[in-house]
């Protein structure tokens, strides 16, 4: 997060974050960029905490209908930053030809349904479940694609109790935070949520259709801002109510602990391609393309029968999965069934050039 030192770590004092921090805030936020373009998003939330931390002279600016210094060094401040922003983004997708990336229904089943209703069901619900992957990353996997979570199609699904739970929480944190703006007694309330908040808004789908459902890698930066409102509301308890404090002092240890555990448990399940594919199919077995990736890993160590089962789970799985269909073929003795599976993976996928050569060097 070092890309948000300029607004958001110079303005935490007194005195106002003069130029170079600005540019400095700026320039990281950029760079920040070439890793993930998530990082754009740190310009607005150094502007949301700026106009925060600045509202009392926003508030007499306004009420006075005159610009004070403060408020004018304010303006350059976020002037700057949302020019700079504007300029990343225009470069950004000036590299990608002018236009959005585009993505299959494989990447992004809920982006493609037909029904508004059960996307913004699914999608609300998909942001409630991000975040609870925060407070307990219980289930991890390195691919969520393909079905990995099934649609919310009813207003009845349970899973809308999660979802209804995290947006009623989020809208607390508001007023909250718009409570907190004259005196500012709480400001790693606010600090957190936007941390929390805004980073994860590309993520959502509800801004821009984006190629994933889930994606632990883009929760980076919200991490910071849960770590810091689940602290900070220790503290209050700590302070607050006396008797919880071994409570609390028990709760950290165990917290740690299980994030230890959890993390060593994780770098055993990056340690090799086989290791990562069966935690996957472990985690997901309902993915589709957890099977074909694990029949790929199979085919590659010479066990083509059992590559073959997990292609054709695949293909239960997802029927219309064209490089499951192009990849079995290519293991079927018999020519009825490879033209057969080439033939469908062509069907689903026209463009799909592995199929259309094997299926020629079938024909020779």
């Amino acid at each position: 997060m070092n890309n948000s030192t300029g607004i958001v770590g110079a303005v935490h004092g007194d005195d106002q974050p003069d130029s170079n921090s600005v540019w400095l805030s700026i320039v990281l936020g950029g760079l920040s960029m070439l890793a993930k373009e998530t990082g754009i998003t740190v310009f607005l939330l150094n502007v949301a905490y700026d106009v925060y931390r600045n509202w009392a002279s926003l508030k007499k600016t306004i009420l006075d209908v005159r610009w004070s210094e403060e408020t004018h060094q304010f303006g350059r401040r976020v002037s700057r930053v949302l020019l700079s922003m504007g300029v990343l983004l225009a470069v950004r997708l000036a590299l990608l030809q002018g236009s959005l990336p585009r993505f299959s229904q494989q990447d992004n089943p809920t982006a493609f349904h037909p029904s508004l209703y059960v996307r913004l069901l699914t999608f609300c619900y998909l942001a409630a479940f991000n975040w609870w992957l925060l407070l307990c990353p219980a289930t991890l996997s390195h691919d969520w694609q393909m079905g990995s979570i099934p649609l919310v199609t009813s207003i009845s699904d349970p899973r809308n109790l999660l979802t209804f739970i995290a947006f009623f929480a989020a809208l607390l944190f508001v007023y909250r935070g718009l409570l907190d703006c004259e005196h500012q007694r709480h400001v790693p309330v606010v600090l957190g949520f936007l941390l929390l908040v805004l980073p994860f808004l590309p993520a959502t789908n509800l801004v821009v259709t984006v190629g994933f459902v889930v994606a632990e890698r883009v929760l980076y930066i919200p991490s910071m801002g849960s770590v810091i409102l689940v602290v900070y509301g220790a503290q209050r308890l700590w302070e607050r109510v006396p008797k919880l404090r071994k409570s609390i002092m028990a709760f950290g240890i165990l917290l740690i602990a299980a994030g230890t555990l959890k993390t060593l448990a994780r770098n055993v399940d990056w340690s090799s391609r086989e290791a990562l594919l069966r935690s996957g199919l472990q985690t997901l077995p309902h993915n589709a393309k957890m099977h074909y990736n694990f029949g790929n890993y199979l085919r590659d160590s010479s066990q083509p029968e059992d590559a073959i089962v997990h292609y054709r789970e695949a293909l239960r799985l997802w029927p219309t999965y064209a490089s499951a269909h192009n990849n079995i073929g290519t293991l079927m003795v018999e020519f009825g069934p490879a033209e057969y599976h080439f033939l469908e993976a062509i069907r689903y996928s026209s463009e799909h050039i592995n199929a259309h050569y094997n299926l020629g060097q079938l024909y020779r």
